[in-house]
């Protein structure tokens, strides 16, 4: 239609110079009054002019022309209503791009402050309702669980939420909701943001009804609408990507499916709690060591303090077990007298031992392995749990086989029987029954079932049984790692159980466990049985009818009760005893009489000389001297150390009549044994 144009300027053109003048083709009403008439008049051609179109042609190109102007300025409106459209929608976009980053903002500002008064508190379960609330007030979800994992049954805590009923949430406390079950939910969920995974109804089958909660209402219309069966989780992992919680959220406010946009201040929550939780812990474990250094401080404090007494709190001891047991030869002594004076023995022995198990507390006190009896330590040990573990705790033990003898550190084994003793309290909070038990067994009879394989041979078994909680399959293989603990802050530090390991395992000991929630749990130590030699007990080194000698003995201790007590002992049974409370005089006077003392006992802490020094320096004079070494306390030296430097035996304060009889015996190597010798009184 546009090849007409110049038809139309070319008529408009000639008309024109057929009217003499150019008025037609600035006037359109002369040129259409021009058109008229010419198209009933033939035209002459003008010499030097074209033939002109026929009338009827111009017109059409007119006509056309204008259509062809109409057409382009209709396309050229619809062009400028599509640009405007289209400028309205990118600004209609971008106001609602406005509107979402100052709504995002504003709840990344609450977000924020309610992070803020988080970070203030310590108990996890307040973190998670102010939290909860926070998500649910400014967050595109009205219904929020914050949810953290634990090793016992039910495998997790909810510690906020918000938008739910109270019943439902104590519903779900007693579903059992491992961590791994979600392992279904990061797999087939659709993920948005970094680690949020929608799962809408189409796919709530893969959920845990029974753990699931679901809204209200009809299905909306459209492909991008919020279902009330649609659930969106957001993963909480720790500093080390464990995963350790997660969020649950549903109800969208929007009522749309989630975005990039609406998960995210889920995500920095999320992000937030773990944290949270990661330092918690750490305040909680560092808390936990400071108490636990505080303790061994304190014990420390008590062990050194207990060893600046010991040695003449011994010496005391010694006076007046020595004294008693003097008495107690005596056979002119009634019965009566006789009980008296073995209830002061018995009670200063207990008060050594007492002191001992104080010393023990030093934590330069080196463990000594010798033969013991395992019932008499448990006994110790349960006696003074009776007065510890709560009362609704039954505390039953079968101690039958009295020779339980093994080669071990009686303060070690007492810590074991303390340790699994104290755990199983721990674990019946209701009350319930602790059963301990010990007896021999061989290593076939009792591994059956398990997967250890201990040497074969004659076990010690101890048995520490409770009726507690129990332990779940899944923690089993972590609670002798050390500071690993299920128990709630200030209830367990995680260490005793790993202890235990290490005590038994020292001993060349098998331990197992054994356990069924809700049941109970059982611990197994197997130790090797001692079968050589004798364990160590009062009373059992020598018997008064067998240990008579002969000799000149040289006995120098810095307390003159001491002496005195030895010298009426050793004579009774046939020694001949001086006695010196000075030992720089008895070096003198080993000096000038070589060879005179077939045997000389020293004290170890004395002034002026002490007894090592003084050993030295008779044993460079006469190294054949028989030496024992007495100490009621002293951390310079042990009986390794005393045995190396030449002395014979090293004994620890106080003495009971019959170890001093056989140690003296045992060193001088007299085989006389005088059974018709009369020691009673004259």
């Amino acid at each position: 239609m546009l090849s007409l144009f110049p038809i139309l300027l070319e008529s408009l053109s000639a008309a024109d110079r057929h009217d003499g003048g150019y008025n037609a083709a600035v006037n359109p009403a002369n040129a259409l009054s021009f058109i008229g008439p010419a198209s009933s008049s033939r035209v002459e051609r003008q010499p030097g002019l074209s033939k002109p179109h026929p009338p009827g042609l111009v017109v059409l190109g007119v006509l056309g022309g204008i259509a062809a102007l109409v057409f382009y300025l209709l396309r050229l409106n619809r062009k400028l209503k599509q640009q405007i459209s289209e400028r309205n929608r990118t600004e209609e976009a971008l106001r609602q791009s406005q509107l979402t980053v100052s709504a995002n903002n504003r709840q990344l500002e609450q977000l924020a402050l309610a992070a803020a008064a988080a970070l203030a508190i310590k108990d996890l379960e307040v973190i998670g309702k102010t939290v909860s609330r926070a998500i649910a007030q400014h967050s595109d979800y009205q219904r929020v669980i914050i949810s953290l994992f634990k090793d016992d049954y039910p495998f997790r805590d909810i510690i906020g939420f918000a938008g739910i009923d109270e019943e439902i949430i104590v519903r779900l406390r007693h579903v059992e909701l491992p961590k791994s079950w979600y392992d279904r939910v990061f797999e087939h969920g659709i993920r948005f943001g970094q680690f949020s995974y929608y799962i809408p109804h189409t796919m709530k089958h893969i959920l845990n009804q029974e753990a699931t909660i679901y809204g209200n209402g009809d299905a909306p219309p459209g492909l991008n609408r919020w279902h009330p069966d649609d659930n969106l989780f957001v993963r909480m992992n720790d500093d080390q990507g464990n995963f350790i919680g997660v969020i649950s959220v549903d109800n969208a406010k929007s009522g749309r499916r989630p975005s990039d946009e609406t998960v995210r201040p889920l995500e920095i929550f999320s992000s937030l709690i773990a944290q949270l939780i990661v330092l918690r812990r750490e305040q909680n474990r560092r808390t936990h060591l400071e108490e636990q250094l505080r303790h061994a401080q304190k014990m420390e404090a008590i062990g050194n303090l207990t060893g600046g007494i010991a040695h003449d709190f011994n010496n005391i001891l010694g006076v007046i077990i020595g004294h008693t047991e003097l008495a107690l030869l005596n056979r002119t002594c009634s019965d009566h007298c006789r009980r008296h004076f073995e209830e002061i023995t018995t009670a200063a022995i207990r008060a050594r031992d007492i002191v001992r198990q104080l010393l023990s507390f030093n934590r330069t006190s080196l463990p000594q392995a010798k033969p013991i009896v395992l019932q008499p330590i448990v006994e110790d040990a349960l006696t003074i749990l009776r007065s510890t573990i709560p009362a609704t705790v039954d505390i039953r033990c079968d101690l039958a086989a009295e020779d339980a003898i093994i080669f071990a550190d009686a303060t070690q084994m007492y810590q074991v029987v303390i340790n699994l003793c104290t755990n199983s309290a721990q674990a019946m909070a209701d009350g319930g029954v602790l059963s301990v038990t010990v007896d021999h067994v061989a290593a076939a009879e009792t591994m059956v079932g398990t997967d250890l394989h201990p040497s074969s041979g004659l076990f010690v078994r101890l048995v520490v049984d409770d009726t507690g909680s129990g332990i779940a399959q899944e923690v089993l293989p972590h609670i002798f790692d050390p500071y690993f603990t299920t128990k709630d802050i200030g209830k367990g530090t995680g260490i005793g159980l790993a202890v235990v390991q290490g005590i038994v395992a020292s001993h060349n000991g098998h331990l197992f466990v054994s356990s069924e929630v809700k049941v109970g749990t059982r611990f197994t130590i197997l130790l090797p049985a001692f079968d050589q030699g004798q364990p160590e007990q009062i009373g059992d080194e020598a018997s008064p009818d067998q240990a008579s000698g002969s000799g000149r003995i040289l006995f120098v201790d810095d307390e003159p009760s001491l002496p005195a007590v030895a010298k009426q002992i050793l004579e009774r049974f046939g020694y001949q005893v001086e006695t010196c409370t000075d030992s720089v005089r008895a070096l003198t006077s080993c000096q000038q009489q070589p060879g005179y003392y077939d045997l000389v006992i020293t004290d170890f802490t004395m002034p002026g000389m002490t007894g090592d020094v003084l050993a030295g320096k008779l044993l460079a004079n006469a190294p054949d001297l028989p030496i024992i070494l007495c100490s009621g306390f002293t951390e310079r030296i042990d009986e390794h150390q005393a045995r190396a430097i030449g002395i014979r035996a090293f004994l620890k304060k106080p003495i009971a009549m019959r170890t001093l009889l056989g140690t003296v015996r045992e060193v001088l190597g007299d085989a006389r044994h005088p059974a018709d010798t009369d020691h009673g009184s004259p």
